[in-house]
């Protein structure tokens, strides 16, 4: 039953944040009753949504059967009441719970009240798959940042262009995959001399669901104003060593440190106003390894080539990391390595 709790979370991704992905199932012996899953930021939650569709259900039913949820539920007033409220005020005694809210607010006070109350309470049932599934929340609740990804392509021999040239190394499949990237995280971030050479329109076009933050983080004190990620599609947000009034007014500026040493925490730290649970940074090599050598990051997916070789140009990163998943799309295999870093 967690396992169906976590695959229907899952139909939230790219719309639940910065609230965390959040499956239920209540269930009667092996037999599904109902099943809830939080659907957008600020719509019903998980449980809630479980339980209301059991509301004709007689009681002697609910008493004996058993809620699954991901995750503990929340303990907290916000755009919805307290789901252990919603819980509290059910038959239902026996809740099986996959991991803690790491949320402040939350953080073990639901499961104390429940059983404090008398329901049973099993916590720890694919523990490990549950926090992976929030573990960009996981990381904006414990360590008050985004969960950083870097992601670039890269020819087969290792390189990710050539010097103001547009040299295409991902396939049509690869594209596709790297705009459901986009749409599933929060913000993604390019470097200044990405928006003057490539001018992209930094938006998910190419896969179903929304387009996140855009953002800018450029070294240069000016960015040329006819771009077209200066549209108001999608929000946009600029980190430059001086503020740039010629901007439109829906553009998010934020006025570098002098020194570049502290721009990666800078961003991050800024970024929480948002708030961003997860960043994709898609720079080029300057951006990525600025993001590599100050140790800022958790996650690398790069696309390589097996048919591209460019021989010379953009030395592609190498950073160290252990292998997550790596699989195959037409010519181009996908890698994704894990950081190892404590940060």
């Amino acid at each position: 039953m967690m396992r169906r709790c976590l695959d229907l979370a899952r139909q939230g991704e790219g719309y639940t944040s910065p609230n965390p992905m959040v499956g239920s199932v209540l269930a009667l012996g092996d037999q599904i009753l109902t099943e809830g899953f939080h659907p957008r930021y600020r719509h019903i939650h998980a449980e809630a949504m479980a339980l209301t569709k059991a509301a004709d259900l007689p009681d002697e039913i609910l008493s004996r059967a058993t809620l699954y949820v991901s995750l503990e539920p929340c303990f907290h007033y916000g755009f919805n009441p307290p789901c252990v409220n919603r819980i509290m005020e059910s038959p239902v005694q026996n809740i099986v719970i996959s991991c803690i809210d790491p949320n402040p607010q939350v953080a073990g006070k639901s499961i104390a009240r429940l059983r404090d109350a008398g329901r049973n309470v099993t916590l720890g049932v694919l523990q490990e798959e549950g926090e992976e599934l929030i573990r960009a929340f996981r990381t904006r609740m414990v360590k008050n940042r985004p969960y950083v990804i870097l992601k670039w392509a890269e020819s087969t021999d290792g390189f990710m262009g050539q010097a103001e040239k547009n040299v295409r190394i991902s396939n049509d499949f690869s594209q596709v995959l790297t705009h459901r990237w986009r749409h599933e995280i929060d913000a993604f971030l390019v470097g200044g001399k990405t928006v003057i050479v490539d001018d992209p329109k930094l938006n998910n076009r190419l896969y179903w669901g929304r387009s996140p933050h855009r953002v800018v983080y450029s070294t240069r004190e000016q960015l040329p104003l006819q771009r077209a990620l200066w549209n108001t599609d999608c929000p946009t947000i600029v980190f430059t060593p001086r503020i740039q009034k010629s901007l439109p007014d829906h553009i998010h500026q934020f006025e570098l440190p002098e020194s570049k040493n502290t721009h990666i925490d800078f961003i991050l730290e800024n970024l929480m106003q948002f708030p961003i649970n997860s960043l994709l940074v898609e720079g080029g090599p300057q951006t990525l390894r600025a993001f590599i050598a100050q140790k800022k990051w958790d996650e690398a997916r790069i696309i390589r080539s097996n048919s591209k070789i460019l021989s010379h140009g953009l030395q592609a990163p190498q950073p160290e990391g252990s292998l997550r998943e790596r699989f195959l799309l037409g010519d181009n295999e996908v890698i994704t390595l894990d950081s190892n870093l404590v940060w």
